[in-house]
């Protein structure tokens, strides 16, 4: 396996829904304080149920993930045979909704700025930087890889694995606004976390089957050593890695469909570098 690398400076310009902050080394697992579900104030709750019945999921839509992805959704080896060995991998056929949560969508709303070159883009966030300019908040969703980058903040920040949704987004300014009432607003914000299949926040901790959800841990050290000498990644500058000398982090997601798992893949993290598969 190939893993794609960033570096730090240029993840940013990629992926500017993921500010790549603080990459430091990270403390070992430990057992997450809570093990409930959303554990939600009731005025957020309220508020989330409310955004939920307001949130419209597109019909057809431009899927933002690179075609070598939809053509081989399980970006997991090696490590897909230590943490979803007798898992069914369902590649087709899949619903719009299955296809939306595996590889992301393009905002039928901004279409004509992706069709815009890099610099395109630059201009046109420069001219209009507030939704109001723009017509909308987000120019893609991609709640998955979302949910996998949250992660990685919160367990960076608390040393631990979160539990929900809400763990990972209570303290952002999204969390902020389901706790005022003001979320109803702008409810496509939210697409961000919210599983096309299930039409609710994606839940993360499902180590069996759960369509539309998703299964998230930390590579522990012991499974490193196991699949490490048979693993080659890629460096910042295309080079070849041996994960044999890997000094970080590496997060390992699966993501349910109705049938099975639809996609795999891992992020990596190094004080110098993230890759995501």
């Amino acid at each position: 396996m190939r893993f794609s690398a960033l570096s730090v400076a240029g993840a940013a310009s990629v992926l500017a829904a993921f500010v790549l902050v603080g990459l430091a080394s990270m403390p070992a697992p430990r057992a997450s304080a809570s093990a409930s579900g959303e554990g939600m104030p009731a005025a957020a709750l309220s508020t989330l149920q409310r955004v939920y019945e307001l949130v419209q999921m597109p019909g057809i839509v431009e899927f933002v993930a690179e075609e070598r992805y939809r053509k081989h959704p399980f970006q997991g080896m090696p490590l897909d045979g230590v943490y979803s060995k007798g898992f069914r991998k369902v590649m087709k056929p899949l619903t719009e909704h299955e296809k939306m949560l595996a590889f992301g969508w393009v905002n039928p709303q901004a279409e004509d700025f992706w069709r815009l070159d890099f610099l395109g883009k630059r201009e046109y966030l420069d001219k209009h930087p507030t939704p109001e300019g723009r017509g909308w908040v987000y120019s893609q969703y991609n709640p998955a890889w979302t949910t996998v980058f949250l992660y990685h903040y919160f367990y960076q920040k608390h040393g631990r694995t979160p539990a929900s949704m809400w763990e990972l987004i209570r303290d952002r300014e999204c969390g902020r606004l389901l706790l005022s009432g003001e979320a109803v607003e702008q409810p496509e914000r939210y697409l961000k976390y919210i599983s096309p299949v299930t039409g609710k926040f994606i839940e993360f901790t499902h180590e069996e089957l759960s369509p539309g959800n998703m299964w998230i841990t930390v590579v522990a050290p012991e499974v490193m050593k196991k699949v490490a000498d048979r693993w080659v990644g890629t460096g910042t500058k295309g080079e070849p890695v041996p994960m044999t000398g890997f000094s970080g982090t590496i997060y390992y997601y699966r993501v349910y469909g109705y049938e099975g798992i639809i996609r795999t893949g891992m992020l990596e993290v190094s004080e110098t570098a993230v890759g995501i598969q």
